[in-house]
C-alpha cells in the first residue's frame, strides 16, 4: 500500500478464487501490531494477569498522613534554609 497527496494505492496480490477487494479488505480489517514491543510484551506478561487489590481500609487514610508529614518537612527545611540564607555571616 502506497501513500500519496493526490491519492493512494494498494497493490494486492491473490490466491485461488479470491478477489482482491477480499484480500484488502481482510488486510484492512486485521488487528495490526501497531504497538511498541515493550507494551506488546506488558500484553503477553503472565504477572498482567494479577489484579491489583484495592486498598484496605485506614491505608488511603495512612498516606496521606505520610505525604502531609512529608510536605511538613519539607516546608520546614525550606523556612530553616531562608533563615540561615537571611543570617548576617561573620569573617574568620
Amino acid at each position: 500500500m502506497t501513500r500519496g497527496r493526490g491519492a493512494n494505492h494498494a497493490y494486492v496480490v491473490t490466491e485461488n478464487n479470491q478477489t482482491s477487494l477480499d484480500v484488502l479488505t481482510q488486510a484492512l480489517a486485521r488487528d495490526w501490531i501497531d504497538k511498541p514491543a515493550v507494551a506488546r510484551r506488558m500484553e503477553l506478561s503472565p504477572d498482567r494477569q494479577r489484579q491489583v487489590e484495592p486498598p484496605l481500609p485506614g491505608e488511603a487514610d495512612e498516606v496521606d498522613e505520610l505525604m502531609r508529614r512529608a510536605r511538613r518537612r519539607i516546608a520546614e527545611r525550606q523556612e530553616r534554609r531562608r533563615r540561615i540564607e537571611r543570617t548576617p555571616r561573620r569573617g574568620l
